[in-house]
């Protein structure tokens, strides 16, 4: 039992290592629904078994489940769960994050004239 819970603890970190990694480089930039990705991940969870792939091999054990996760963390991530976890106080970065949400506090330029030389006059 204790390897069992310890190739969950481990299989869960990598996961998630591997979901942070995509999202920053991957995910970001594609614009989908998120609807279209939960029915991804059920695909991913329930056709395979209906395809008699076999939960015994790699592809059964490491592979699907680890799409499964990616795709469910993505749906979440969509969702706007893992604005929760973020830090409240630092709304600027927050905002800065979060493509969702419009930026409220732009930075006003003043356009200041030149001076111009030589329109002194003695």
């Amino acid at each position: 039992m204790f390897k069992d819970v310890l190739f969950i603890l481990i299989f869960s970190i990598i996961g998630f290592i591997v979901f942070t990694v995509l999202k920053e480089y991957v995910l970001d930039r594609v614009k989908i629904n998120k609807w279209i990705v939960l029915v991804l991940a059920l695909v991913v969870a329930f056709v395979p078994g209906y395809l008699g792939v076999d939960a015994t091999s790699f592809l059964g054990k490491y592979i699907i489940p680890a799409i499964y996760v990616i795709l469910f963390l993505w749906f979440i991530d969509l969702c706007g769960l893992f604005n929760w976890f973020e830090k409240k106080s630092n709304d600027k970065e927050r905002l800065k994050h979060n493509k969702y949400v419009k930026q409220v506090d732009k930075k006003h330029d003043v356009i200041k004239p030149k001076a111009k030389k030589n329109r002194a006059s003695k």
